[in-house]
């Protein structure tokens, strides 16, 4: 089972508080803070990437309409939020997607320059093996798979 992410930037951090405080004065149903962290720092995390300085400059409305789905619809075990979009949702932008789990990626491995991309090298390890190499290690001194960072044009270009 996959553990939650809750790492959060210093900068995030701070703006969590911000907007904790700001649900504990304005919402009902708020009277401790470590949840509603937990709740956002999971939601960021997870799957569900949010602006949180778009949340705190939201009316009342809107706010609570955010506090409220995220707190609703999250999953504590996974950390994903579920049948709920928060309108403070930060669209991410990505090179690639990784040929076995589908997952937008802007940096991982490239097999036989595009035929299939990979997001973890533990999933280019398998695949490598899978296809007959020893290692990831043997493939790539084969020429047949490397592993890059894509730039900011490869990613404003392709958009996946």
């Amino acid at each position: 089972m996959e553990t939650v992410n809750f790492s959060t930037t210093p900068q995030e951090g701070a703006l969590i508080q911000l907007i904790v405080r700001r649900a504990l004065t304005s919402l009902e149903g708020f009277d401790e803070s470590f949840g509603l962290q937990m709740d956002l720092a999971a939601a960021n995390g997870n799957g569900t990437p949010l602006d949180f300085e778009m949340l705190l400059s939201f009316d009342e409305f809107n706010f609570a309409h955010d506090i409220y789905g995220i707190t609703n619809h999250i999953n504590r075990i996974t950390g994903k939020i579920e049948r709920f979009l928060p309108r403070c949702y930060k669209e991410q932008k990505f090179a690639k997607k990784c040929s076995i789990t589908g997952v937008g990626i802007n940096k991982g491995w490239v097999y036989e320059d595009g035929e299939a991309y990979y997001s973890t090298e533990e999933i280019a390890e398998k695949e490598m093996i899978d296809k007959g190499y020893e290692s990831l290690e043997n493939a790539s001194d084969c020429g047949v798979i490397y592993y890059t960072e894509w730039n900011e044009k490869d990613i404003e270009e392709n958009n996946l």
